[in-house]
């Protein structure tokens, strides 16, 4: 796919293809609303989606349900506010200290399984 096809799409559903990796992520630039659910994937591209830094506002949905994530790092990726990891071999999400601090303070919402730590640092 040319980058100048997908470079202003801001909702993504690949749920249930069956899907394994997920490289190219990063060309959508403007994407803020991604299912991923359904699918096998183990490991995401960092630096995809609109970067908001610190700016509490974003409203993004990242949906990585129903996969084979057994570690997860989304330090570097700043462009959602509800993250869906549920039904995951999940045991630890690394963070930043901006998501520790939203998701301390509410404003970022990690749907996941019980036993699932959120970590600065998950020993990678």
């Amino acid at each position: 796919v040319n980058t100048i096809n997908i470079i202003n799409l801001q909702a993504l559903d690949i749920s249930g293809k069956n899907i394994s990796d997920v490289t190219g992520l990063e060309d959508f630039k403007l994407l803020f609303e991604l299912d991923c659910s359904n699918n096998n994937l183990s490991a995401i591209p960092q630096n995809f989606g609109i970067d908001w830094g610190p700016n509490p506002a974003w409203a993004g949905i990242l949906n990585l349900s129903n996969n084979n994530f057994s570690q997860l790092d989304i330090s570097e990726l700043n462009f959602f506010r509800t993250l869906d990891v549920r039904n995951n071999p999940l045991t630890c999400i690394e963070v930043n200290e901006n998501q520790l601090s939203f998701y301390g303070d509410q404003m970022l919402t990690i749907e996941m399984d019980n036993g699932v730590a959120i970590s600065l640092d998950c020993g990678n």
